[in-house]
């Protein structure tokens, strides 16, 4: 009977591990500029982008990163959930699924 015990706890822990793998989602985007002289967009290096959570009476700052010179930012491991995503002070809503990655839709930012 302990064997079947330990057997049956290990299959538990098995299937729980994989279960909170599950549960958080990499996000990557893509950051332009708008110039409104030109009329053209342009990749957005050296933004500050952050992920914005609910605590229950103010949003905390869950995660934060830099856009690069290509305009691509990541977040690894954010968990399914409603947040805001704050360019540059800008804050956009943002649905993250419960799945292993999420392509975020690239954000103009008027100048």
């Amino acid at each position: 009977m302990p064997e079947l015990v330990k057997r049956a706890a290990l299959v538990l822990m098995a299937v729980f591990s994989c279960a909170t793998d599950s549960l958080a989602t990499d996000l990557r985007g893509q950051v332009y500029g708008y110039n409104a002289y030109t009329q053209q967009t342009y990749l957005r290096g050296g933004a500050q982008v952050k992920i914005l959570a609910w605590n229950g009476s103010a949003w905390d700052s869950l995660q934060t990163a830099y856009t690069g010179p290509d305009g691509m930012y990541y977040f690894p491991r954010v968990p399914p959930g409603y947040y805001y995503l704050s360019i540059d002070g800008k804050n956009y809503p943002l649905q993250v699924p419960d799945s292993a990655y999420y392509d975020i839709a690239p954000i103009v930012l008027p100048n």
